[in-house]
């Protein structure tokens, strides 16, 4: 609900239209309600922000271009043409921003009230205490599994980090209450919530779908809301989604996911570092590295830094650590090992065979980085439907 506030206003308007044709099937988690709610303010002041920079980026454009000694080939009337054009976009950026502005006060948000009309009277319950205490343990022990969803926000404070858990556990408490499956809408673009081959999103993990079944009898179908009103625009009857607000949402969603990703190689940058430190703590770098103080402290790296993703447990990923480095023999250097747990066991490709890289004496970052989009690729082709 929130990335309404980040669309154009004439394509939250046709999202809201659309939404407002299921408005009899509509319902809303309280954990989801209560983010909502704690969030929209913030992620108003964010949007408003964003066109005042927006804004003072392309006053410096235009200052740029005024500039004729640098651009003697614009002309006068071209000038007036780029003066007219420039109040224009100015003029567009400063209503945008006055009106999100004004959004801040609730009776002036008529996105908030829009909501708040069609989610009348279909709003969840807040769980009792004593439930929200037995998700939060229960919770420990899933993100130490890397059990979906939530395990991505381990980082955030106590008992914020398991908001997607206490969702999940609503949704499944609706659909038990009900007797019906769910489609679950959800801009939610991290790992805990999709699977990935490389960049490429290719559907929700498999574990959810498992749980939810296996606890409910029925069946969970989750979307982006890119992909509902395509689907729900397939379907519709009454409503038509215009070609312009599709492309808009499907821009917005592939930002979201290049977002959530980047976010993802900056915990696997970070974690390679805790590694080089950790190697050069224990005067790794002289000479052969000793290959138990290596691999036991790759074991307590994976624990601290919470990297391992799907399905690789932390002792199968130790195992395999070890035996490559006894298989490469580490070339006694230090940058191998790095390279062997940032890019081959932390998330980027897991089946990132290094040991036969090495011996292919490719052991530079740039090599290693071209090797590791080869095989994205090749693993998207393999797993890419047929039409």
């Amino acid at each position: 609900m929130l990335n309404l506030y980040t669309y154009s206003e004439s394509t939250t308007d046709e999202v809201l239209v659309l939404f407002s044709e299921y408005s009899d099937q509509l319902w809303l988690s309280h954990q989801a309600a209560t983010e909502y709610q704690e969030n929209r303010s913030g992620i108003i002041s964010k949007e408003a922000k964003r066109y005042a920079e927006i804004s003072k980026s392309i006053d410096e454009v235009f200052r740029n271009l005024r500039a004729k000694k640098q651009h003697p080939y614009i002309d006068s009337s071209l000038a007036t043409r780029l003066e007219e054009i420039e109040k224009e976009v100015n003029h567009a950026l400063s209503m945008g921003e006055n009106r999100l502005r004004k959004m801040t006060s609730i009776s002036e948000d008529g996105i908030c009230n829009r909501l708040t009309d069609l989610f009348e009277a279909r709003v969840g319950k807040p769980f009792e205490i004593e439930r929200l205490t037995e998700i939060y343990k229960s919770g420990m022990n899933r993100f130490a599994r890397k059990v979906p969803p939530g395990y991505s926000d381990e980082k955030k404070q106590e008992p914020n980090r398991y908001g997607d858990l206490v969702l999940w556990s609503q949704v499944i408490d609706h659909s038990i209450a009900q007797g019906k499956s769910i489609i679950l809408v959800t801009d939610d673009a991290k790992e805990d919530w999709w699977t990935f081959v490389g960049s490429d999103k290719v559907g929700p993990r498999r574990e959810l779908r498992r749980e939810f079944r296996d606890t409910t009898g029925k069946d969970i179908y989750i979307y982006s809301t890119d992909a509902f009103i395509y689907a729900a625009n397939d379907r519709s009857t009454s409503t038509s989604f215009s070609e312009r607000a599709l492309i808009e949402l499907k821009g917005a969603s592939i930002e979201r996911k290049e977002d959530a990703i980047r976010d993802k190689l900056h915990d696997n940058d970070s974690a390679a570092s805790m590694f080089r430190d950790k190697l050069n703590s224990a005067s790794l770098l002289r000479g052969s590295i000793d290959i138990d103080s290596a691999t036991s402290m790759f074991r307590d790296n994976l624990n601290s830094a919470s990297l391992l993703r799907g399905s690789i447990d932390i002792d199968s990923a130790t195992s395999m650590f070890r035996n490559k480095l006894n298989s490469a023999s580490l070339l006694p250097k230090f940058d191998t090992a790095t390279l062997l747990f940032k890019f081959d066991t932390a998330t980027i490709i897991p089946k990132l065979d290094t040991a036969t890289l090495l011996a292919s004496r490719i052991d530079s970052v740039d090599q290693i980085s071209v090797a590791v989009n080869k095989q994205q690729h090749d693993a998207a082709e393999e797993t890419r439907p047929e039409e």
